[in-house]
């Protein structure tokens, strides 16, 4: 396999020379492939070899993402233990580095998982945690929040109601623009009815209407209401997609996280339900990340864009965009190595794409230059 060959050059290319930052992006690549394959214990012990590396090169999001990543794969399998596990071990790591954004995903990511199993106090106990947090940190207002309260509120009114009262009417809902805006955009039968949603709702292209219908999601899993989980989840993607278009210039870092976050924990559910879904919403995924890395590149911080590039690659390991985008930033740490596989793999994908003389050029200067990251 061609991906499989140019990240086990890479990860040669990185022992070689030292690069531990580059040898721990590519392990956790690696990762995600064997994950992808359904290799499970490969899967496992890159992510492992990974996590130590991330540590000693202090790159806090590449260990956060590790630790998600095994998570999310043992959520996959069943393994609720192992994956609360993972999470915890996430959730330590941002309490240590006094990171409130992290902590507060971490603890919603929780959450979510804990309501999927049908344990609602404990769920609405990691809400009322996670806003504890945002409360004490300046993040209470916050739309990334305000969307996790809607989750918070839709288990609130399910965890209130008696057995089989589940199915609740319109009427105690109230007709805020949320709501409103969500109820034409689940009833849109047409491209046209779509169209006019959109139109009348403007509010349905910002977060707060993703993390919404995340929550009547979420609340769908719990009451193992299997046409209305199906139904959901379509919605959820095209409803992403519509979101990644809206914002392709604007990033908020935080909320695009906490976006992809919520992406990653649904996608083992997508991936069991429908496969041409499932390529739509890796695409989607590939999107939001390729975005975010963009913002950090133009923050000049190098590390947190490879970082979200990878994580991109993750679920598009084909997306030349990605690598080419990654290739840029390796060479912008000293990552050569890492950059010319990337710029490799990049053109055997895409090989008359522009940008590819450009990077070429620049890491052809950062060799001559002497930029290469020491050993």
């Amino acid at each position: 396999m061609l991906l499989d060959g140019w990240l086990r050059t890479a990860l040669k290319a990185a022992e070689t020379t030292g690069d531990r930052l580059g040898k721990a992006n590519t392990l956790q690549s690696l990762g995600d492939l064997e994950s992808r394959l359904e290799n499970i214990e490969a899967a496992r012990a890159h992510y492992d070899a990974a996590l130590p590396l991330y540590e000693a090169e202090q790159a806090r999001l590449g260990k956060a993402n590790t630790l998600q990543s095994l998570g999310d794969l043992e959520s996959r399998l069943g393994n609720i233990e192992a994956a609360r596990a993972h999470y915890d071990a996430a959730l330590n790591f941002y309490r240590k580095e006094q990171e409130p954004g992290g902590i507060i995903n971490t603890l919603v990511s929780q959450a979510r998982l804990e309501a999927a199993q049908g344990a609602i106090t404990k769920a609405l106990e990691k809400y009322e945690e996670a806003f504890a947090v945002a409360d004490g940190s300046g993040f209470a207002q916050h739309p990334v929040v305000q969307g996790m309260r809607q989750e918070y509120e839709h288990l609130r009114r399910l965890a209130a109601s008696s057995p089989g009262s589940e199915k609740r009417s319109a009427h105690s809902i109230p007709d805020d623009p949320l709501t409103l805006g969500l109820a034409a955009f689940l009833q849109a039968d047409s491209p046209e009815a779509l169209s006019q949603a959109l139109e009348q709702h403007p509010i349905l292209q910002e977060s707060d209407a993703l993390f919404a219908l995340a929550g009547s999601l979420n609340q769908a899993l719990v009451a193992a209401d299997s046409q209305a989980t199906s139904f959901l989840i379509a919605r959820f993607v095209l409803l992403l997609g519509i979101y990644n278009h809206a914002h392709s210039q604007e990033v908020n870092p935080q909320t695009r996280e906490a976006i992809i976050n919520l992406c990653e924990q649904f996608m083992p559910l997508v991936e069991g339900l429908d496969a041409d879904l499932a390529a739509t919403l890796r695409e989607q995924i590939g999107w939001a990340c390729n975005t975010l890395g963009n913002y950090y590149a133009e923050e000049k911080k190098p590390n947190q864009a490879i970082a979200a590039y990878s994580r991109g690659l993750k679920f598009a390991p084909e997306n030349a965009m990605l690598l080419r985008h990654r290739a840029g930033e390796q060479s912008e740490a000293g990552h050569l190595d890492a950059a010319q596989a990337d710029i490799d793999a990049a053109a055997a994908l895409e090989p008359e794409a522009p940008r590819l003389v450009e990077l070429r050029a620049a890491l052809e200067q950062a060799r001559k230059g002497g930029k290469e990251k020491p050993s």
